[in-house]
């Protein structure tokens, strides 16, 4: 399935050349489609996109090696569609990263991947199908501006990882300098952060337990479930995403009710 007539392109058979795939399964697995990618803050661009039965391939043109994506196909963690957005899914890589994508031939490639996973990884990608919730009464949105608007509601309903600052506190004790910038995200019913400054307490991602919070000043107190000595004070990075943030945490508490 070549809808975006790049199989006999010059950088796209260098790279195939580099797959472990023979000409058999090069001819049943590989998809190719011109779509938008969708970034955190609802930037939209042209990106093109192949798939193998082995690889992901997120590319911004056909003239270079530069700013090529490639992912694992069996790293697909899940795959949710928004019934609400026309064509539009996100893809979820390693558990950790965020793939938001509109794609014109959609059904094609739900199926395309759904192929992999049944037939050559012998296993399933879970899909979750997500439908906005309707109210009794929606305000009149101007045409002009709707597109825009429901895409940055998705995008913003979708958001699983925030940027914050962590002070460790290691047996009742704060470190020197222990002030650093992290990454908080949320999954189904954990929560996990790993440092992105050099750190020896948060070098992988550490799955934490809320401990207490203080909603005024806008800080929150974490636990590491494997070592309880180590004690996480956070604050956001972004201060808008404040709320979004505390709703995320009443999910969690929810799904451990459940």
């Amino acid at each position: 399935m070549d809808f975006g007539n790049i199989i006999q392109e010059k950088l796209i058979q260098q790279i195939l050349e580099k797959e472990i795939c023979n000409s058999n399964d090069l001819n049943q697995y590989f998809f190719s489609e011109l779509a938008t990618k969708i970034s955190s803050s609802g930037e939209k661009k042209k990106r093109i996109i192949f798939l193998t039965h082995n690889s992901f391939f997120v590319l911004q043109d056909l003239c270079s090696y530069k700013h090529i994506q490639r992912f694992n196909i069996p790293d697909i963690n899940k795959i949710t569609i928004h019934s609400d957005y026309r064509n539009v899914c996100s893809i979820i890589l390693r558990n950790s990263f965020q793939l938001n994508l509109q794609i014109n031939h959609f059904n094609e490639f739900i199926k395309f991947i759904q192929s992999i996973f049944n037939c050559v990884l012998k296993t399933f990608v879970p899909i979750i199908y997500k439908q906005k919730q309707k109210t009794n009464e929606e305000p009149k949105i101007d045409d002009k501006n709707s597109a825009q608007q429901k895409i940055q509601s998705f995008l913003s309903s979708q958001k699983e990882q925030f940027y914050i600052k962590i002070e460790i506190i290691s047996n009742n004790n704060s470190q020197s300098d222990s002030i650093i910038l992290g990454l908080l995200q949320f999954f189904q019913k954990d929560i996990q952060i790993t440092g992105l400054e050099k750190c020896q307490e948060l070098k992988r991602f550490t799955q934490v337990v809320l401990l207490n919070q203080n909603l005024e000043q806008q800080y929150f107190i974490f636990q590491s479930i494997r070592n309880p000595d180590l004690i996480f004070h956070i604050k956001l990075l972004v201060d808008s995403d404040f709320p979004l943030f505390v709703n995320k945490l009443q999910d969690i508490k929810n799904n451990l009710i459940k």
